[in-house]
This record gives C-alpha cells, sequence and structure tokens, in this order.
C-alpha cells in the first residue's frame, strides 16, 4: 500500500511506544495519542462515508482543537484530500476555493455560521464524538492512485491566494532541527501562536510534534498578544513557534508581563522577516535568543533554520538536511559567490504544484523537481544565509538596484519605529517608486515623526533609494496568518496617484 501520512503518524508501531502520553492539550482536555488515533479514525470514517470514495477533498474550517486535529488526520487516513482553511476565510475566498478545488464536502465549526457555498455541510462538533465506532482498517480503501495528501492556502500578501497541494511524503528527512536542534520528544510541549491552517504551524507545531512523540498544545481563540501569553503561562511549554508580529506584540506589554517566557526552552520564528532590533530587544529583555528561520508554504517545512550554536543577528541560519539550494542571477546562470541572487531548492517535503486556477507563469516555478522560491537570498563567507526579500520588492531606479528590505531596515533603525514596510507604486510619470508605510512606536511622537524619519533617511541612503512616498499609519492591513497585504498598501499610493 502507498505511504500515508496520517497512518503513519498513528501506525501500531508508534501507538505502542506513544499510547498514554499526551499527543494534544487543548484548554483544559488532555488528549492521549490512543485517543487521537480513535478519534481521527471515527472522523475518517464519517466524511469517507459521506464523500462515497476516497479521492475526494474535503474543506475543513475550523479553531483550533483536537477535533479539527483529528478532522485533518481522518480525512487522510480515509485516503480523502482536508483542505485546510482559516476561520476567517472570507466569503469570497471560500467560492474560490470550493470552485478550485471541486471538494465534495464543507467541515466546520458551527459558530462560524453556515457557509453559502452549495456543498454538503458536516458539523466539526459531531464527527470525532462517537469513539465507539471507529474502524480499524480505515486505510483499507484509500485511493492508490491519489497522490495527494492535503491543500494549504497560501496567504496572498500580494494577490490571490494559491492553493497549495502537498503529498504524502515521508517526515523523517524533515525533523532533524526538531529532533536536534528543539529536541521535541516525549513530555515536550510546543505551542504556536500561528493557526494550523498556516504552513508553519501545521508542519512545526503539528506534524512535527506528533511525529516526535511530543505534546502540541492548541489555542483555539484568535491569537493576541495577551491570550497567548496567558496560554503560555499556564500550560508552560518548553517550545515555542511564532511570527515577528507577535514577538513584536509581546514586546509591546509590560517587560514584567513577559516573565513566563523565562520558563520557555526554544524560540522559533518563521513566516516573515525578523527584523534585527526586534530580536535584540527580545534577547535584551528576556535573555533569550528567537532562533530565526524560513520556510515556504510550497514546502510547509522549513528551508533554513537557525543554530542555537551558531547564531549571527540578522540571517536565518543554514539550509535544512536533505535541502538543495541555487542562487542564480537574472540571466538564470549561477549568482557570483557572496552575491544576491534568486534561491532555487529542492526540499524533501516539495508540494506537488499549485491548484489549477493559478496562472501558467506561477505553475512554472516548479520544474524538474525545483522550485523558485521568488525569494532573493545571499550566503555569506561564514556560510550563514540572509533573506533580501521577494524578487519583486527590487527595483531599478536610475538604472540602480534598489531592495524594499535593505530601506525599511534602514528605517526601523530610526528611533519612534515600530514597523516599516515598503512597496513599489508607478509616480504620476510613470516610474516606479518606492513608498514607505510606518507604524509609531507605542511613546512616539507621531507628529513629528515623518520629518524626523525623513532626515535620518537623507542621512543614510543615496537619493535614489530614498521613499518618494512616506506614510505614518496606526496599523498595517494583515492577511489570516498575520502577513502584511502588501497589495492594499500599494493600492492606497495608487488611489493617491489616479
Amino acid at each position: 500500500m502507498a505511504h500515508n501520512l496520517a497512518q503513519a503518524l498513528l501506525s501500531e508501531d508508534r501507538l505502542a511506544r506513544y499510547a498514554d502520553h499526551a499527543a494534544i492539550v487543548c484548554d483544559n482536555r488532555v488528549i492521549s495519542y490512543s485517543e487521537l488515533a480513535v478519534m481521527s479514525r471515527v472522523a475518517g470514517d464519517t466524511l469517507l462515508r459521506h464523500a462515497g470514495r476516497p479521492g475526494v477533498r474535503v474543506i475543513v474550517r475550523g479553531r483550533d482543537t483536537e477535533v479539527l486535529v483529528a478532522v485533518i488526520l481522518g480525512a487522510m487516513m480515509a485516503g480523502l484530500v482536508p483542505v485546510i482553511l482559516s476561520p476567517r476565510t472570507t466569503e469570497d475566498d471560500l467560492r474560490y476555493v470550493a470552485d478550485e478545488t471541486a471538494a465534495a464536502l464543507l467541515v466546520e465549526d458551527d459558530d462560524l455560521g453556515i457557509s453559502p457555498i452549495p456543498l454538503p455541510r458536516l458539523s466539526m462538533a459531531g464527527l470525532a464524538a462517537d469513539r465507539a465506532t471507529a474502524s480499524e482498517d480505515i486505510g483499507a480503501s484509500s485511493d492508490p492512485d491519489s497522490k495527494e495528501a492535503f491543500w494549504l492556502y497560501s496567504s496572498g500578501t500580494t494577490g490571490r491566494m494559491k492553493g497549495v497541494i502537498h503529498a504524502h511524503h515521508d517526515l523523517a528527512p524533515v525533523l532533524v532541527f526538531h529532533e536536534n536542534c528543539l529536541n521535541l520528544g516525549p513530555e515536550v510541549r510546543t505551542f504556536c501562536t500561528s493557526r494550523i491552517s498556516f504552513a508553519y504551524a501545521m508542519s512545526n507545531a503539528l506534524l512535527a510534534p506528533l511525529a516526535l512523540g511530543a505534546t502540541v498544545v492548541l489555542h483555539p481563540e484568535w491569537p493576541t498578544a495577551g491570550s497567548t501569553l496567558a496560554a503560555i503561562e499556564a500550560v508552560r511549554p518548553q517550545v515555542v513557534f511564532a511570527v515577528p508580529s507577535m514577538y513584536r506584540a509581546w514586546l509591546d506589554l509590560p517587560a514584567e508581563a513577559l516573565a513566563p517566557m523565562a520558563l520557555v526552552r526554544r524560540f522559533v520564528s518563521a513566516g516573515e522577516h525578523l527584523p534585527v532590533p526586534v530580536a535584540e530587544r527580545w534577547r535584551a529583555i528576556t535573555r533569550q535568543a528567537i532562533l530565526d528561520c524560513h520556510g515556504t508554504s510550497e514546502t510547509c517545512f522549513l528551508v533554513f533554520a537557525s543554530s542555537p550554536d551558531r547564531p549571527k543577528a540578522g540571517s536565518v541560519g543554514f539550509p535544512c538536511p536533505g535541502v538543495e539550494t541555487e542562487l542564480r542571477d537574472e540571466a538564470d546562470g549561477p549568482a557570483p559567490a557572496g552575491a544576491a541572487g534568486r534561491l532555487f531548492i529542492r526540499h524533501p517535503f516539495l508540494a506537488l504544484g499549485y491548484g489549477p486556477f493559478a496562472p501558467a507563469e506561477v505553475q512554472a516555478r516548479f520544474q524538474n523537481g525545483w522550485f523558485a522560491t521568488g525569494d532573493v537570498f545571499r550566503c555569506d563567507d561564514d556560510g550563514h544565509w540572509h533573506h533580501y526579500g521577494r524578487e519583486d520588492d527590487w527595483l531599478k531606479i536610475a538604472g540602480q538596484w534598489v531592495s524594499l528590505h535593505g530601506v525599511e531596515e534602514a528605517a526601523a533603525a530610526c528611533a519612534g519605529v515600530e514597523q516599516a514596510v515598503g512597496v513599489t507604486a508607478n509616480d504620476a510619470n510613470g516610474f516606479l517608486r518606492v513608498a514607505l508605510f510606518v507604524v509609531p512606536a507605542a511613546d512616539a511622537d507621531d507628529r513629528a515623526l515623518p520629518e524626523r524619519l525623513e532626515t535620518f533617511l537623507n542621512e543614510r541612503l543615496p537619493a535614489f533609494k530614498r521613499p518618494k512616498w512616506l506614510r505614518v499609519v496606526d496599523d498595517l492591513p494583515r492577511t489570516s496568518t498575520g502577513k502584511v497585504k502588501k497589495a492594499d498598501l500599494r493600492r492606497m499610493i495608487e488611489v493617491e496617484v489616479a
């Protein structure tokens, strides 16, 4: 029988080792590995009866609970393909996903309301309730011709969200960082501030811990700085996964409020660029380093990971074991040693591709086992890798290359700046220019900040790198996974110019 990711996670051999260990802690509920296996089989049985046959896609939308996990794993065990969405997916995006995936079922939490899409609907709450009906041979009917394990959707920071189709890969090759650097295993609790519908959480905070016998701590509430801090204080995880915007939000709290963080052994960051000032402030206040890492929706698991033994500010560390990297120049040839280039990778958990609605030029990013990440990186003399943003974050002004990442870093160093995000837009004459959006720090004088920041940048950046538009905003538009929606910022400038 073909390899099935979920069946391997909850196999008899693994249950013999971990059966009575806690697999999931959610609120005050503790779910053992044996209980999770039963819940997953029940959910899979029910889904398969409603779907009619293996290979069918099922949209799954709910809060992060043990039932959501059981539904996802149960669907895969039964040979179905869960399409995992954020509970905050909009109606428009939900219709888009239903059309692209040709899903046959929708499973969602009752408190999300009845979705308007014309699909048979099942309530999340009842799917794993009747544990007496679990089938022992649920995987026997799995579709041997279906390579699909699950779908995730990219966050759509620059446009329409993209469906990413993942396969039933073996997990062992992608667990080296989690096992050797994070020391995940029985009795180790992990906590993630991102939702399971986000690749960062699905891989690092669900699949990896379960594969290594650790305990996944789930947080059903929508994550805020206060609610996640309270959860960390209550459950005392040894490993915390968060995104840079959450670390920044925690740092906005009084320093004494961060006392529970002293009990955490490892902090990991990914999902977006971690500004050096945020990492430095975090270490100064908590006495703990953040392991800055980098992954993609298309690999689900990490591509680069920092080593606790060889940290370097501003670096995302080294390629994870099993990952092959190539840096290419504009002509698609090898980038010179030490120079920045476009990153191409091979990865042991690389997706099968995108959903059918993705444009042809996007589909072409998957070629001959390689994936064009769309990111710009540089490897320094010590072997550390540095992320310089997306390819479309680079532009030529007056014949000179300008990196939005570099402009953002320069602005972030100015006193009173909490966060800076750059986008490109055409001016009234049709020339591409930089627009910089800045969120002021809590104690900053908003009225004085624009002039002070302009002076600061004029002293540090050549004229061609300086932003044409500088806007101070209270907050930045974000996707459901917390990433900045640059397309929205660009539209704001386009409206002004028009």
